[in-house]
């Protein structure tokens, strides 16, 4: 589908009260970097952001061509006209190459911050059910620290909350949810850099696995540098 048509049917979507109100899940879209431009651009303007990305990967070609047949057969007994790119193995083979080189890689540099989990597609049904689990509970994360923020933002919250009662809310929230360690770390890291604090520092460098000193000292060369 081609981007004029597609980014105007999300928009509109995006719109509506059930998406404002009750999230939404995106299915194959964005395709295209353009689409993960407007993307982003609609998710600003309604101050919202990505939580979670699932990739389905497969890795093997054979399985690959297994489903092109599969998609290719069932298209042509539903009477619809199958393209030309889906019927020929090698034009298909190049358009996948190209998508895991090239556009995937594009599409996901603008979610740095989401939690991004890729999934064996060849086992779904066996691989699903353990990695959807922390992968909700990270949206559910996500969403609460940025109900938090929307109050840390506001007048009565920057006078009321400090670097260390910040730290102890993404540390509850990070529990609550069971988050990994690679999670939390994940949960801090979209903390905005105009809320972060040299309590966030440490924080970070507790997940990072540095010790405090490393960081002291990565601090003092900083100031000598600025010096």
């Amino acid at each position: 589908v081609l981007d004029e048509k597609v980014i105007p049917l999300i928009k509109e979507a995006f719109e509506s009260n059930d998406c404002r109100n009750k999230g939404f899940v995106l299915n194959g879209f964005p395709r295209t970097e353009e689409q993960a431009k407007a993307l982003d651009e609609m998710l600003k303007n309604m101050g919202l952001s990505v939580d979670v990305i699932l990739i389905h990967d497969i890795a093997d070609k054979g399985e690959i061509e297994l489903r092109r047949e599969r998609r290719v057969k069932k298209e042509k007994a539903s009477g619809h006209r199958v393209r030309g790119i889906d019927e020929n193995l090698a034009i298909f083979d190049n358009k996948v190459s190209i998508y895991y080189k090239d556009i995937e890689p594009t599409i996901l540099r603008y979610y740095n911050n989401a939690l991004i989990t890729r999934i064996d597609a060849t086992n779904v049904k066996a691989s699903l059910p353990g990695m959807l689990e922390p992968v909700v509970n990270f949206a559910v994360a996500h969403a609460e620290l940025r109900d938090k923020i929307k109050y840390w933002d506001s007048e009565e919250g920057r006078q009321k909350v400090k670097g260390n009662d910040k730290i102890k809310i993404i540390e509850d929230i990070a529990k609550d949810n069971k988050l990994s360690a690679v999670n939390t770390l994940k949960l801090y890291r979209s903390l905005r850099r105009g809320l972060r604090s040299e309590e966030w520092e440490m924080a970070v460098a507790k997940y990072k696995d540095e010790k405090p000193e490393a960081l002291k000292a990565k601090a003092e060369k900083k100031e000598t540098a600025l010096d």
